[in-house]
């Protein structure tokens, strides 16, 4: 293979200087500035397709998001799907710090998301070890389940019960699911059990060494009522197909990565 000589690696560095500068708002004399709107332009319709919701909240504010996101971080992912991702994890500490911006707004921009990934997700089988819980062995989840970790109840504005103005704030959990009648349904739990949830489906760790972990970090103690009511949730989960058994041992979700920059496991909870 013949190898690109040194001007022209030059000339690929400045023309990737060039497109990045465009993309950001700074085409300078470069008369390219028709390429940044028609960029811009496909990252609105695709946001207004997968955050319905939030960008009609955000109005006339969601083209300055999107030139602000494009001039300090830029799209990393090559998918245009995983451009909202991108953005919801760069504006959330943005929103949470702008007194005008509603508190509940970033959790609205997770849950969204997390629901048509839910909706899109290959349902690929697990590598199932058993159809029974072993505590040794990691859970075996549906591959369409998602969970949003919120603190604000914006499933009622998703299931359009409630107008945005009357969501109270209150830490919980939902657990999204894509059912064989291919629509996507979504069950409350407690912020306790979504702590253990977090263990469980995005670190992928064994079934007694999660629900440890997470009953520590909601600050819930080892006791038979908090125990029993874990495993109540893992009974609802299983009895709607959402929880299959136990799988085989994998890499955990905490070392594996996302294959780009921002994956659902990065929105499951709310960016420091």
């Amino acid at each position: 293979m013949r190898e690109p000589s040194v001007s022209g690696l030059a000339h690929l560095a400045a023309l990737q200087h060039s497109l990045l500068a465009i993309v950001a708002g700074h085409e300078g004399d470069c008369g390219l500035g028709i390429y940044r709107r028609l960029v811009h332009a496909n990252l609105l319709h695709a946001l207004n397709a997968q955050l319905p919701l939030t960008c009609a909240e955000l109005g006339p504010g969601l083209p300055r998001l999107v030139s602000d996101f494009c001039a300090e971080e830029l799209p990393r992912s090559p998918v245009l799907r995983d451009v909202a991702f991108e953005l919801v994890r760069w504006a959330e500490p943005r929103w949470r710090a702008d007194a005008l911006v509603p508190a509940w707004l970033g959790a609205l921009a997770r849950a969204e998301l997390l629901e048509f990934d839910c909706h899109t997700a290959v349902r690929e089988p697990p590598p199932l070890a058993s159809t029974t819980l072993d505590p040794l062995l990691p859970v075996a989840f549906d591959a369409t389940c998602r969970l949003a970790c919120l603190d604000h109840r914006v499933l009622d504005r998703l299931t359009g019960t409630l107008p945005a103005g009357e969501l109270r704030a209150e830490p919980h959990g939902v657990v999204f699911h894509r059912g064989l009648d291919n629509e996507v349904h979504s069950l409350p739990v407690s912020a306790t059990d979504a702590s253990v949830l977090v263990e469980l489906l995005v670190f992928e760790r064994p079934l007694a060494e999660g629900v440890r972990r997470g009953l520590a970090a909601a600050g819930a103690s080892l006791s038979e009522a908090s125990l029993g009511a874990v495993a109540r949730t893992l009974e609802e989960l299983f009895e709607r197909g959402i929880l299959l058994g136990s799988r085989e041992r994998a890499t955990t979700g905490e070392e594996a990565g996302a294959p780009w920059p921002v994956s659902w496991r990065d929105l499951v909870r709310p960016r420091p």
